[in-house]
């Protein structure tokens, strides 16, 4: 009887959230094993477990890193992670306050030409 061809693992499939990541058996991570993710690496270094935890609060223009409880544990996943970062990469930064300004100054001369 011939052996049959090993196949590789189907792929998991994409999530778009926490309990989605806790679905498909992704590993929940403490946030202090968050933080020495590669992908959080600068310049060799890793952010703080504060650092995520204002992430996870505060967040960043916005955006949050999604975190959940087990027990009196905040966890996050690494997809979870990766989506935060995507996330922060395609905030729009604000106009700076005085490009705002300007750019309403301009537009009443414009309504006082009649243009």
């Amino acid at each position: 009887m011939p052996a049959e061809p090993i196949r590789p693992p189907p792929p998991a499939p994409q999530t778009t959230d926490l309990v989605g990541d806790f679905a498909a058996d992704h590993e929940p991570l403490s946030l202090a094993a968050a933080a020495r993710e590669p992908c959080l690496r600068r310049d060799g270094r890793s952010p703080s477990p504060s650092q995520l935890y204002r992430w996870s609060s505060a967040g960043i223009g916005g955006v949050r890193l999604e975190v959940g409880r087990v027990g009196h544990r905040k966890v996050t996943t690494r997809p979870a992670l990766l989506r935060f970062i995507a996330r922060l990469s395609n905030v729009a930064a604000p106009a700076p306050p005085h490009v705002t300004r300007i750019h309403k100054q301009a537009v009443q001369e414009l309504e006082r030409a009649g243009i």
